[in-house]
């Protein structure tokens, strides 16, 4: 199932408007051809390359193929994977264009599942005239609300004082997915997972076995919310040193899962350019680093569970998968747009499971609790961490399943899970007291 197409219809038209090649990379499942389609049909030269009669007849002219592409429309080279070879040509070109200063004539969007190296030449040609963005399986607040993003609210609103209703928090989860999973489709379910693994994984990097990939991420599923310790996961699939590191970076450049790395910071964030949010040093914070799956039906799935009512008797297992769904739902809502990144901070007087910064700046931190409780040291680690990032501290939340917005301090707010995909301007205050006598909700967590 494609993420909702309403927001990413106009997001891709509006970029497509400011570069000459814009680079759409998603998992197999994701639907780019679909969107993209949806653009204006009118103004869209659409072209598969994973279609055997098209491969085949580019292979036999490839030149010729990228001199005829439609300068009046937008090419759509999609699944660019499957014919990796023409991205030369498409180099050739561009450089010919800007040596003549022709930039522009020329629109292409390129649809691709997988990390291709070739693709890097063609944006140091382009510079600014490329964009790049990821494309993730829908979150709730896009399924729920048309065209919409709630990353603004979360850095612009004005807070106030209102409760949310209870809602089935594993119906929401269930819509921020890419399959409707239940009992009755696990079979769907498997084969749907096969197709991701053959299509991202098996076909995309040669490698040999896409189950082994399955053994990966069910032993880093349970490493949910902590560091992925990779030695012990590599003894534990029975995978040595030099073939798991390239399952694994196949599972990130699938889109199945994705990586948080630790944000450093030892002084005060705005007594320097940086704030030391940046570890410049990739390979020291490798065993730190922290691993999510982009859907929390999958992360259930691996771990032998189905999101229903039934899934809280499980405490640890609720945990992760709520862990898991605020996170994701956070590089989801952030993926389309620009300069922004997530961290977390591990430190004993501040933990933090995400932070969001914009351009290395205007940090917000999030916690994340499975119950209704706020407590006094939630409020302390907010506060050491506005002290720790000063001026560039934006706002902190802590996100729990109670139904009010709480000031806890100033710029620091308790907000109900729910927050993350409900309108800000239908609050459901005025009804409140007719919630909790009828006891409709989420009751379950």
């Amino acid at each position: 199932m494609a993420r909702n197409q309403g927001y990413l219809v106009s997001y891709i038209a509006k970029l497509s408007e400011y570069c000459d090649v814009l680079l759409l990379k998603g998992a197999y499942h994701i639907g780019i051809d679909e969107i993209v389609r949806n653009i204006n049909s009118g103004k869209i030269n659409y072209i598969n390359l994973a279609s055997p009669l098209i491969k085949a007849q580019i292979k036999d002219s490839p030149d010729d193929f990228i001199k005829k592409l439609d300068e009046r429309r937008i090419n759509v080279l999609n699944n660019i994977q499957c014919l990796p070879e023409i991205i030369q040509y498409l180099n050739s070109l561009y450089s010919k264009l800007k040596s003549k200063g022709q930039t522009g004539r020329l629109k292409v969007i390129i649809g691709t599942c997988a990390e291709i190296p070739e693709l890097d030449e063609l944006r140091d040609i382009l510079a600014e005239k490329m964009f790049i963005s990821n494309l993730y399986p829908s979150s709730a607040n896009e399924a729920l609300n048309y065209n919409s993003n709630i990353l603004d609210k979360l850095y612009t609103a004005n807070m106030h004082h209102d409760f949310y209703a209870r809602t089935k928090l594993t119906d929401i989860m269930k819509l921020a997915t890419f399959t409707n999973f239940t009992e009755e489709n696990v079979d769907y379910f498997d084969d749907l997972l096969n197709l991701i693994l053959n299509q991202n994984i098996g076909a995309l990097y040669h490698l040999n076995s896409p189950s082994k990939a399955v053994k990966i991420m069910m032993a880093l599923s349970n490493y949910i919310g902590r560091p992925a310790p990779h030695e012990r996961v590599c003894a534990d699939t029975d995978l040595d040193d030099i073939t798991y590191p390239s399952y694994f970076q196949a599972l990130l450049d699938s889109f199945i899962g994705f990586e948080l790395r630790p944000c450093r910071i030892f002084e005060k964030a705005d007594e320097s350019e940086d704030g030391n949010l940046i570890e410049e040093d990739e390979e020291q914070d490798y065993e730190e680093r922290k691993f999510y799956f982009i859907d929390c039906n999958f992360l259930a799935y691996l771990k032998g569970h189905v999101i229903d009512k039934h899934i809280a008797g499980d405490f640890m297992t609720f945990h992760q998968l709520l862990n898991n769904f605020v996170v994701s739902e956070l590089k989801k809502i952030s993926s389309s747009q620009a300069g922004i990144q997530l961290w977390y901070l591990s430190r004993s007087d501040c933990q933090m499971d995400v932070i969001i910064t914009r351009e290395k700046t205007n940090a917000i931190g999030f916690r994340i609790r499975d119950n209704e409780q706020i407590l006094e040291k939630d409020v302390e680690h907010f506060r050491v961490f506005k002290e720790l990032m000063g001026r560039k501290f934006a706002r902190g939340y802590l996100i729990y399943l109670g139904q009010e917005i709480l000031k806890l301090d100033e710029g620091i707010y308790a907000l109900p899970v729910n927050y993350l995909w409900s309108d800000y301007e239908k609050r459901l205050s005025n009804d409140v007291a007719e919630w909790n006598k009828t006891g409709d909700g989420i009751q379950d967590r």
